[in-house]
């Protein structure tokens, strides 16, 4: 609603921008606040009056600069019928349910797409982003073996298989180095095939923390570039902040986190997870943690986040 107000009121206008300036000048939240939008007791009352008021918006026809070169090319019929299905996969955000109603859609195009690899890709993908706990997990492995047969080269089918096989080993307890080779064999293909797709660096960094084991400099370095390249990821950047911390840069880490904190879309968990990066930073200043203060926060584990299928 302020953002809203922010880009609405004319007595308001570039304020956000000065707000935004200040903290990125390093200002303090709250000092940046008061610079930019002045008295609190003020904004609070005119918020009071923009929420009675209907809701406006303005629209423009100015197009949005972009550098670089467009190309567009016809969509064959497979990639007609798939990108509606993929579009419903990536909007369910993980949503257990409505992934798991999505099966019979997918399913019903197995006949007419049955010789392409994205499909069997999406499908895997699909299995994949339900969860541990309701995906099929025969299901998954038939599509993904399909999906590389008919396509060796699929970049994502092969970080998937990396993934997968990585989250076996790790259900089972198995953190031998030669158990997992297999995992970042696939997912250090994909990562040739592809150097600037952040999803293979991510999971080859998640693949050492699965395994229960310290990333090596060259997956920290692989996870800083995925976080480079897909700022906006809140996977990411979660699992890079504790990254940050693990390597005693908490006030970096801290800041990370804060986005997450502050998103209006958020699940929720960022307070968790702040409050969890916060507590590292006092353990590692030698303060004694309270055994009830662990357990406030103990869905966040260090980071370590399932990664869903792109």
């Amino acid at each position: 609603l302020l953002t809203h107000m922010l880009y609405s009121d004319p007595a308001r206008e570039g304020q956000l921008t000065k707000y935004i300036a200040a903290i990125g000048n390093g200002v303090a939240n709250e000092e940046a606040a008061k610079q930019a939008f002045g008295d609190f007791n003020q904004v609070d009352k005119d918020l009071a009056r923009y929420l009675s008021k209907p809701m406006t918006y303005r629209t423009t026809a100015d197009p949005i600069a972009f550098v670089g070169t467009i190309t567009i090319a016809p969509l064959t019929e497979a990639q007609s019928l798939l990108i509606p299905l993929r579009l419903l996969r990536l909007g369910a955000n993980g949503e257990t349910e409505r992934l798991t109603k999505m099966r019979k859609l997918f399913d019903a195009k197995a006949a007419v797409l049955s010789g392409d690899a994205n499909y069997w890709y999406e499908r895997a993908a699909l299995e994949w982003n339900i969860g541990r706990d309701d995906r099929d997990k025969a299901a998954m492995k038939d599509a993904l073996d399909r999906a590389l047969a008919l396509n060796p080269d699929h970049v994502h089918a092969n970080v998937l298989l990396g993934e997968s096989l990585g989250a076996s080993l790790e259900d089972n307890g198995e953190s031998s180095a030669v158990a997992w080779r297999p995992v970042r064999r696939a997912i250090a293909k994909a990562n040739q095939l592809s150097p600037n797709d952040p999803w293979p660096q991510f999971a080859w960094y998640n693949s050492f923390v699965r395994q229960g084991v310290a990333p090596t400099e060259n997956a920290r370095t692989g996870l800083a570039q995925a976080f480079t390249l897909a700022p906006e990821n809140t996977d990411v950047r979660i699992v890079y902040a504790f990254d940050l911390a693990n390597a005693g840069q908490f006030d970096d880490a801290i800041k990370l986190a804060k986005t997450v904190v502050f998103d209006p879309h958020g699940d929720g968990s960022g307070k968790a997870i702040l409050d969890q990066l916060d507590r590292m930073k006092r353990r590692a200043a030698g303060e004694v943690i309270e055994e009830a203060e662990e357990e406030e926060t103990d869905p966040v584990k260090s980071g370590k986040v399932d990664s869903p299928a792109r």
